[in-house]
């Protein structure tokens, strides 16, 4: 029984009992996520302002983290709300602080704790050339951090594209993009030939679906265009990759037992 239970069942003597049981009981410790920072892409074509996405990862399982963990918002503005974001405690280039201006968070694979994290800024050297970025991040709640040995990072070393000028939704389109053909491919090797039909037409189906869906969120040059085509599809490449998986366990079993490959994938 719960000590919640306890107290609404027993009376008197057991909301004593419960009293005494939580003065023993040490206060539970959220799990700390450790994050270590990539630098995913920049976009220095509006020097001296600066966009940067950066790619955050989980450290190791050991950080405890789940979909319980507090992390900021898959979906937060520019202009972030309280408790929504990343804090920002550190952001300079060759120890030059620079002026933050906003943020967006992304997720890298849907139910994943990991996440993108684009950032536009101000910077504040006197021209522009070779300098790393020195950041730290935390949330206000949850216990997650960058890692205290995150490296610095060169902002020249990182694909320089024009994708992330106003958000990081057209990159992140384009990207997932490739990872849903490659996920899509590695299906349809792995069926049999009479069911690859039944695949490829279930696929254009999604694809139509979801053009039409997005075509709702604004014209396809819009933000929230590539922001809706971003996260349905990596949506789907992961729906396609657990397919994948689950296909690799059921025919081996089905091989061991002599049998022959299912049909799947309606």
């Amino acid at each position: 029984m719960t000590l919640r239970a306890l107290f609404a069942a027993s009376g008197f003597a057991a909301s004593l009992l419960a009293a005494s049981l939580l003065a023993l009981t040490p206060a539970p410790v959220q799990a700390e996520g450790f994050f270590r920072a990539s630098l995913e892409a920049v976009d220095l074509g509006a020097w001296p302002e600066v966009r940067v996405l950066l790619r955050l990862e989980d450290e190791g399982s050991e950080s405890g983290l789940d979909d319980s963990t507090a992390l900021p918002n898959p979906y937060s503005k520019i202009d972030c709300p309280a408790r929504a974001c990343w804090r920002v405690k550190q952001l300079e280039e060759s120890g030059v602080p620079v002026t933050l201006r906003g943020q967006v968070t992304a997720p890298i694979q849907a139910r994943s704790a990991e996440q993108f994290l684009w950032l536009r800024y101000h910077s504040n050297r006197p021209q522009p050339g070779e300098a790393e970025l020195q950041i730290a991040l935390e949330t206000s709640y949850g216990g997650n951090r960058t890692a205290a040995d995150q490296p610095e990072l060169p902002l020249l070393d990182a694909t320089d594209t024009d994708l992330i000028r106003l958000s990081p939704w057209p990159y992140l389109a384009k990207r997932w993009d490739v990872f849903l053909n490659q996920e899509f491919q590695a299906v349809r090797d792995n069926i049999p030939p009479e069911a690859r039909a039944a695949l490829i037409q279930a696929q254009r189906a999604w694809i139509r679906y979801r053009d039409a869906f997005c075509a709702l969120a604004g014209s396809t040059q819009s933000e929230g265009h590539a922001q809706c085509i971003a996260l349905r599809t990596v949506a789907r490449s992961v729906e396609l990759q657990t397919s994948r998986h689950n296909l690799d366990g059921l025919y081996a079993r089905r091989r061991q037992a002599g049998l022959g490959a299912p049909v799947p994938l309606q």
